[in-house]
């Protein structure tokens, strides 16, 4: 018998094991849990006092599979059965569960399910039908010896990673990773800790993949700022693989395991606020260039907000990519990996697109619309639309999309169609893209949420158009028009005001980080005096107990927008629009501004003047007042590749100017990562004549433009 040691698998996985018996019937691997409380569910899911969470059989059989490999490689040969089980040591507890998942699941005697007596009796004393899994003494003795010689040893505690204390047993893993709990020694902070573990025994090409799914990963998430993407903080080179560290909040739930503690209390509002909430979530990684590819519950984590509200966020990047210049439509795509079945656990495949898990050219837009979907049906319905790939398949072919329909009578066709349309197995017929299907859920969100009819009580994230919404002073000030959309900070509204007309309000997401943001751009909006830059009217105001600042409109239309319909531009156009990004940059030069984020999103079309001419207006200076040294901060393919810590300049809006006239010019995004590929000559010293050309301070923009070659316009 064998207490409290670990084992290491030849792909890097850690295991630690509580109790490992050899008996007549084989070898069992036992989990010891001291769990009190009340303990429901079944061969998937545990509930322990309130909370889901995966059945600790799951984890065992896991184990046990690993440690008959780890015997084998050892040189064993007809090896008996490793057997898993769970024992609850805890004689208070109340367990209550199913016939399946009683299966392996010991107590103390006389305090069922099966006592350890039926363990003994059946388990360890008993000689088995199969006379391969039969162990003598003899048998016994090697063994003992080959498990000595597997290199089990006693359990280490406080591993580390960096500064970082490991816990003892994995939080969680997958094909390819093991996540830990981590925390510092010094500080109270704890962070969740993700190994990327290579098989010793597979070739180079396939070591390769898992290498760079972790520096995909962290590299994709470094300079992310969304409350909805889980945020990589370092990365570190390990004797058990690459780690890379992330934030970690304790309050989060998995999706699934969510539903299931939820599953008697959530209202329709509150799973169309989820839907709503991550639908927005993978709007802003697709408007950032970057998409999941296999979105499932097992990536979407739930946490509780104020007032009844839950927020989610996304994790498992490390199989994301980023879309690829050269396409008003996102239609190409650089590919992280060959293929998805190496990084993708089967788990999730009931929720995948069908057509990712064999084609790596698949498109990746569609494929996360599909996820959505299909995560989507869960929320609604409360249970997976199909346990298998396979399965999913046949469903899509008989019902040409998940049917919610199918299984809720009475379900609204607007519902009906939301999911199916965005589940379609054919990609023709499949919703566009995650834009198309928030503007689909909030049309559904028209017919479901019933309008509050006291104005101060309705939450301005929650609005619909047709709400009516203001301050405590005026709580009936503004009609909500229309939802404009969700960034990292905010929520714009178009709203009707009786002072200014149509408006944009822009809400802040949160109290803390968000408000920051907004006040920042509050006193940077009094600095700038452009008629090319929306105003603001008034703010900070706080409408619904939520920070949010009055805005002029800067049009109804973005320039990436305008760009993705139409194209490259025609000259007149382009010399027209030109001319406004110079005059825009002058105007910030002379304010002594730096706007951070200066990219087609951020841009839109308003007609000026008696003549209606339609003109460039920008927008967007939440991120105006972030530090300097914070190289990351805005949008990656119009980040100034020459900005850096050692040569930095004065302005940051050149680069981006020339990033935003690239579009105009061309009809698709620059490179965004040139970045990270160019080298000056000579090393990090560079010449004079080396160096990007920029706008001088106090240059006026006819001057300004002489600066710039000639063919930047043309």
């Amino acid at each position: 018998m064998w207490s409290n040691f670990t084992f290491t698998t030849r792909s890097g996985r850690q295991y630690e094991v509580d109790l490992l018996v050899i008996g007549k019937g084989g070898i069992h691997l036992l989990e010891l849990k001291h769990w009190s409380g009340r303990i429901v569910g079944d061969h998937q899911t545990w509930v322990h006092n309130g909370r889901a969470e995966d059945s600790p059989r799951i984890l065992a059989d896991t184990k046990a599979k690993h440690f008959k490999q780890l015997l084998i490689d050892a040189g064993g040969r007809d090896l008996p059965f490793v057997h898993a089980g769970v024992v609850l040591h805890q004689p208070t507890a109340e367990v209550r569960l199913t016939a399946r998942g009683r299966k392996g699941v010991y107590r103390i005697d006389g305090q069922g399910p099966e006592g350890l007596d039926e363990l003994i009796a059946d388990g360890l004393a008993v000689t088995p039908d199969n006379p391969r899994n039969a162990v003598d003494r003899r048998r016994s003795v090697e063994l003992t010896r080959l498990i000595d010689k597997a290199g089990v040893r006693p359990s280490v505690r406080h591993r580390r990673v960096g500064n970082l204390e490991l816990a003892d047993t994995p939080l969680a893993e997958g094909p390819g990773w093991q996540d830990y709990l981590a925390r510092h020694p010094m500080l109270d902070s704890v962070r969740r800790v993700r190994f990327y573990l290579v098989d010793r025994s597979v070739s180079e090409e396939e070591r390769a993949v898992t290498l760079r799914a972790a520096k995909r990963e962290f590299v994709t998430l470094e300079n992310v700022n969304h409350p909805g993407i889980a945020r990589a903080i370092e990365f570190y080179e390990h004797d058990r693989g690459l780690a890379v560290v992330f934030d970690h909040d304790a309050t989060e739930v998995r999706l699934d395991h969510f539903l299931m503690q939820k599953a008697a209390e959530l209202s329709i509002d509150q799973r169309i606020r989820l839907v709503r909430t991550l639908a927005n979530t993978l709007r802003y990684a697709h408007s950032r260039r970057l998409v999941h590819r296999r979105l499932s519950p097992l990536s979407v984590f739930v946490r509780s907000l104020a007032h009844g509200r839950y927020g989610v966020r996304v994790r498992d990047w490390h199989t994301a990519g980023r879309l690829a210049p050269g396409s008003p439509g996102y239609g190409s795509y650089a590919a992280g990996t060959r293929t998805l079945e190496a990084l993708t656990d089967r788990a999730a495949h009931g929720y995948l697109a069908p057509e990712t898990l064999h084609d790596p050219g698949a498109d990746p837009i569609l494929a996360d619309v599909f996820g959505l979907g299909s995560v989507s049906f869960l929320i609604f319905m409360g249970n997976a639309p199909a346990d298998t790939g396979e399965e999913l398949q046949q469903r899509l072919t008989r019902e040409r999309g998940l049917d919610v329909g199918v299984e809720l009578d009475g379900a609204s066709q607007t519902l009906i169609d939301l999911v199916r349309n965005a589940t379609a197995g054919d990609v023709d017929l499949r919703t566009e893209s995650a834009e198309r299907f928030v503007q689909e859920l909030e049309s559904l969100i028209q017919e479901f949420l019933l309008r509050e009819e006291v104005a101060q009580r309705v939450d301005p994230l929650d609005a619909t158009p047709g709400a009516v919404i203001g301050t405590r002073e005026q709580p009936g000030r503004f009609e909500v028009v229309q939802r404009l959309g969700q960034g990292s900070t905010a929520l714009a509204l178009l709203v009707r005001d009786p002072e200014h007309g149509q408006a944009v309000l822009k809400v802040a997401l949160d109290e803390d980080s968000a408000r920051r943001r907004l006040l920042d751009e509050s006193e940077v909006l009094h600095l700038a005096r452009e008629p090319r830059i929306a105003r603001g009217l008034e703010g900070p105001l706080v409408v619904g107990g939520r920070t949010a600042l009055l805005l002029e409109d800067a049009g109804r239309e973005s320039l990436a927008a305008m760009i993705r319909r139409e194209g490259r531009l025609s000259l007149d156009f382009l010399g027209r629009w030109g001319r406004d990004l110079l005059e825009i940059l002058a105007a910030l030069d002379l304010a002594g501004i730096n706007h951070r984020d200066l990219k087609p999103d951020n841009l839109a079309f308003r007609e000026r003047g008696k003549s209606r001419e339609v003109h460039l207006s920008l927008f967007d200076f939440s991120l105006s007042r972030a530090p300097l040294e914070q190289t990351g901060v805005g949008t990656p393919p119009y980040l100034d590749p020459f900005f850096d810590l050692i040569h930095r300049p004065l302005r940051r809006g050149g680069r981006a100017l020339r990033g935003g006239r690239h579009p105009l010019r061309d009809g698709h995004r620059p490179d965004p990562h040139l970045r990270h590929r160019w080298q000056p000559p000579g090393g990090d010293r560079r010449r004079r004549h080396d160096r990007p050309r920029r706008l001088r301070a106090g240059t006026c923009p006819r001057r300004a433009g002489r600066l710039l070659p000639q063919r930047a316009l043309a």
